[in-house]
């Protein structure tokens, strides 16, 4: 038994358009990341050679982000 895929091109068929997601949303880890400097100064080399719309990150409310406390419980 093979491991082996067989591939077919037809290279006189017309492809189809390439949809390049990477321009509209990125993964950039946890927000409380974001707030350095050298973050920041990757992020921002990455905007200028592959720009993008958005960024998706995670950990907003974070108790390192200290966005919301609770005193007394």
């Amino acid at each position: 038994m093979s491991n082996h895929t067989q591939i077919n091109i037809d290279r006189n068929k017309t492809g189809e358009p390439l949809n390049p997601y990477w321009k509209v949303c990125v993964g950039g880890g946890r927000v409380g990341e974001a707030l350095r400097a050298d973050f920041q100064k990757h992020l921002e080399l990455v905007q200028r050679e592959m720009p993008f719309g958005y960024i998706r990150m995670h950990g907003l409310f974070h108790e390192d982000m200290m966005v919301y406390g609770e005193k007394n419980g």
